[in-house]
């Protein structure tokens, strides 16, 4: 049995507190959010799986409740009996803090989520599974955002609450004290403390007139800021709403400018100050309760998540763009090679592109922020795409199921690819992801046994899909990664997926060696493969290096290049490299010739294989995709050395992972 608790406070804390319940902010009283109302949806906690209910789901456990000590706030009970099982909870809860307008106003609120769980038999005995720290800036001026709080550890497993987090200024007051008793005494000190005397030119100090005018932007552009965006937000929620909410409206207003006078006396000036902020937010409270009575009880607020949804996958594309250079080449280009100079070329620009972005991140901050999802910028890796097609590719809709399949690579397993299977839960719902374990226990064994127990594995599940009257599957598309890919090819030759081969949709190839493996270029990396085929009796690694037969020409690898069936029966490839990885020769990931300076015995060899594969591909269903990558500190240096470290980040990165994602949506849409 589950539940979720909530706390947020002012800044950012040095440190968490483990209490009985929960883990929540180690903040000072007045640093901390105080919950003090909450609803819950009325429509009961409805779970699914697969798209089907669940029988009985829809009873509650235990009620949500606000503790007073903690400040935090504990949402219903419920239990989870399914793998992949979903559930809309439909709760809600407020938070009232006091920000300084002076002070806070560029500190960001740090929101704390936490997922608990505890057994049946201990219904009241919750214990903290993982809590998950996000940043919120800019809440004086109004934040509607949908945002998914992702939880994703080995001892947790995988979970990820979508919500919606809404921010209004409902007040602003000067608070007195002894030595400074009303706002016009604050008013006069403030002006005589040289930290907030603005100036128009270096050493000449600004009129009266102008250092009240700003002072009263301050404090009345969050107000006009926040309630424009409350107005946006509740629009939106009436075009999604089902129920008719034409009668319902709420009214803008327009802050005048430069109001004050000029011979007016400060004194003056805070009798009308506090008269138009009172008179103000009068109509901003009225505005702000219609939208929470809005969102109490109209359950279709589901849909305006969906369309808040949109707009964070929108801006979240845009951001994740910011580091994709795209080259549109000749088809020609499609059998050419990538020269030494080319790599170093690209290093140099992403160092470029990381500084630049760092920058503008700096200035330009999210409103709401997840270091997991968004690395920062000048650590993060940069994409130079190329794409051989001539014309705008058509990605035409279809009905029916898509089926997304992972698959890990040598000596791995299935939690090897979640990271990217979490995130196509997110991205694409409808989707069925199947992980693939047919292999896990054993990798050692030859390509061709792999590709059987995979073919075997695959073919169960697609009949099983079809026969469980969910819908027919109509695109199938795979994710694999490393050796995931060759024994995807050698599975596609089984007669067992011979129907299900014109449904291939999009084929993801993440540092796979199509080519083989016998020009690695670190000796290091040669010398443990060898230790590894003749320690482990690695068969799927001897394959690998064409070493199965003396003559290459007939060797596994070389014939599997000359299949009728293979990589150019998807739609689409997508071939994802980076010449940091050293596992993976870098050609044989991206299947093209080795350069002139890579000229080795198998060159000519490798050079075959790579047009045996591109001959039967049009120039449209190819896209290459070079991963530059920059490791900080904890990267180990060991696995930076022999490249172990870009052969496995796209697994080990949630942020690549969902960048991944993100700019190549469209080709699993």
């Amino acid at each position: 049995m589950y539940r979720i608790s909530v706390s947020i406070g002012i800044g950012e804390p040095d440190r968490r507190k483990k209490v009985k319940k929960s883990v929540h902010l180690q903040l000072p009283r007045d640093k901390r959010g105080t919950p003090f109302a909450f609803f819950e949806g009325s429509q009961g906690m409805y779970s699914k799986v697969s798209g089907s209910s669940v029988p009985e789901s829809n009873q509650p456990f235990s009620c949500p409740f606000i503790d007073g000590v903690c400040d935090t706030y504990y949402s219903s009970a419920f239990p989870v009996r399914y793998l992949d099982e979903s559930r809309d909870l439909n709760d809600g809860v407020h938070f009232r803090i006091q920000l300084n307008p002076f002070t806070d106003r560029s500190s960001p609120l740090t929101l704390v989520v936490v997922l608990e769980h505890t057994e049946f038999k201990n219904p009241n005995k919750f214990t903290t599974l993982i809590s998950k720290h996000v940043r919120v800036n800019f809440a004086m001026e109004g934040i509607h955002e949908y945002f998914p709080v992702i939880f994703n550890e080995s001892s947790a497993g995988f979970a990820v609450v979508e919500a919606s987090i809404h921010t209004c200024l409902v007040n602003t007051r000067y608070e007195p004290s002894f030595a400074v008793p009303d706002l016009s005494s604050f008013l006069i000190r403030l002006h005589g403390n040289s930290c907030y005397r603005p100036h128009s030119k270096l050493g000449q100090e600004v009129k009266l007139m102008e250092f009240l005018q700003t002072v009263r932007n301050v404090c009345l552009s969050p107000l006009q800021t926040s309630n424009n965006r409350l107005v946006e937000c509740f629009e939106m929620e009436k075009r999604c709403s089902s129920i008719q909410t034409e009668f319902l409206s709420l009214s803008r207003f327009q802050i005048e400018n430069d109001v004050v006078e000029e011979n007016q006396t400060i004194e003056e000036f805070a009798e009308i100050l506090q008269n138009e902020l009172e008179f103000n937010f009068s109509k901003l409270i009225q505005n702000w309760h219609l939208f929470l009575n809005h969102l109490h009880h109209n359950k279709s607020s589901m849909a305006s998540m969906g369309a808040l949804k949109q707009e964070w996958l929108k801006r979240a594309k845009e951001r994740a763009g910011e580091a994709v250079l795209r080259n549109s080449l000749s088809p020609d280009d499609m059998i050419l090679s990538t020269t030494f100079e080319t790599k170093q070329e690209r290093d140099f620009i992403a160092g470029r592109i990381r500084e630049s972005n760092h920058q503008i991140r700096q200035l330009q901050k999210d409103f709401i922020e997840d270091d997991l999802l968004f690395q920062d910028e000048s650590a993060s890796p940069v994409f130079f795409e190329e794409n051989y097609s001539t014309n705008n590719v058509n990605h035409e809709e279809e009905t029916g199921l898509h089926v997304v399949v992972l698959m890990h690579g040598f000596m791995g397993s299935s939690w090897d690819v979640r990271p990217l299977r979490n995130f196509l839960a997110i991205l694409e719902p409808n989707a069925r992801t199947f992980l693939s374990t047919s292999n896990e226990d054993d990798t050692d064994s030859s390509i061709r046994v792999l590709g059987f127990r995979f073919a075997h594995e695959l073919s169960d599940f697609l009949n099983g899909v079809e026969a469980s009257g969910n819908g027919k599957i109509s695109r199938i598309s795979v994710i694999s990664h490393s050796i995931g890919s060759i024994i995807l090819r050698c599975a596609l030759t089984h007669k067992k997926l011979s129907r299900f081969i014109p449904k291939l949709h999009t084929l993801m190839s993440l540092s796979s060696p199509h080519l083989g493996s016998c020009s690695i270029a670190s000796s290091l990396v040669k010398i443990g493969m060898m230790a590894m085929q003749f320690f482990r009796k690695a068969d799927a690694l001897l394959e690998l290096a064409m070493n199965d037969s003396p003559d290459k020409r007939q060797s596994f690898m070389y014939k599997l290049s000359t299949s009728l069936i293979g990589v150019h029966c998807f739609k689409h490839v997508l071939l994802v490299s980076g010449h940091q990885d050293l596992y993976v020769p870098y050609h044989s990931a991206r299947i093209q010739p080795p350069s002139q300076t890579e000229l080795l015995e198998s060159s000519e060899i490798e050079s075959e294989m790579a047009n045996n594969i591109l001959r039967r591909m049009k120039p449209e269903q190819l896209i290459r995709v070079d991963l530059s990558f920059q490791f900080g500190g904890k990267t180990k240096k060991m696995d930076q050395f022999i490249g172990r470290a870009a052969h496995i980040k796209v697994l080990d990165s949630q942020a690549l992972a969902l960048s991944l994602l993100l700019n190549y949506q469209h080709l699993f849409s």
